[in-house]
């Protein structure tokens, strides 16, 4: 069961992360750390995605 939770946990972060990156959601913060946040967003993202699906295989 907690497996599921985690699961779906980890595929709600990875859409929220690539929403966060595609729609410009960026705090002013990123800027100061990354060079391009947005990409950085969309890539962390689909990773998240990746990792999840991996790991519930």
């Amino acid at each position: 069961m907690l497996d599921i939770i985690i699961f779906l946990m980890q595929i709600v972060l990875g859409i929220t992360m690539i929403y966060r990156g595609v729609t410009n959601r960026i705090e002013p913060m990123d800027v100061k750390i990354f060079k391009n946040p947005k990409h950085m967003y969309v890539a962390v993202g689909i990773f998240v995605l990746v990792l999840a699906f991996w790991g519930f295989i």
